[in-house]
């Protein structure tokens, strides 16, 4: 099971984790195997990064505590090639995976390898960890996500 939800955040939230994520002071690391960057912000339900405050909008919403979170870059291509694939890594039977969609590109995502899920600015996509995703780079610009995994 899986679900889209447009208009996820205010916008004036969304424009300030979009200006802070293309900001120099972010320090991203370079994942070398699946080539994105990622920026930790909670790892086992302990907050890492300085740069937490950026997902008060989402704790309003999910209400439930985020165990894992990380901000990623995925970086446009000359192709539209999987860069990241998770099949369900954290074993946790009873945990929702959330990407929001920072901005939009022309990258996508894909549940299960079939249902494939745009990248739509300010909407998020809400499924069980058990399924397996897809990670499609952009080739028109940069695609910024939030990951957030927490218990059902």
């Amino acid at each position: 099971m899986y679900k889209c939800e447009n208009n996820y955040i205010e916008n004036t939230e969304n424009l300030k984790i979009l200006q802070t994520l293309n900001s120099i002071d972010l320090p991203w690391k370079y994942n070398s195997l699946e080539n994105f960057l990622f920026h930790q912000i909670i790892i086992d339900g302990k907050v890492i990064s300085y740069f937490s405050d950026l997902l008060e909008p989402f704790t309003f919403k999910i209400k439930n505590k985020i165990q894992h979170a990380n901000y990623i870059m995925v970086q446009k291509n000359t192709e539209t090639k999987p860069i990241l694939e998770n099949k369900n890594s954290f074993k946790e039977d009873n945990s929702i995976k959330a990407y929001y969609f920072v901005n939009t590109s022309n990258g996508h995502i894909t549940i299960n390898l079939y249902d494939k899920v745009n990248f739509l600015q300010n909407s998020v996509l809400l499924f069980d960890n058990q399924l397996t995703n897809k990670i499609f780079t952009p080739t028109d610009c940069n695609q910024f996500l939030i990951e957030i995994m927490y218990l059902k």
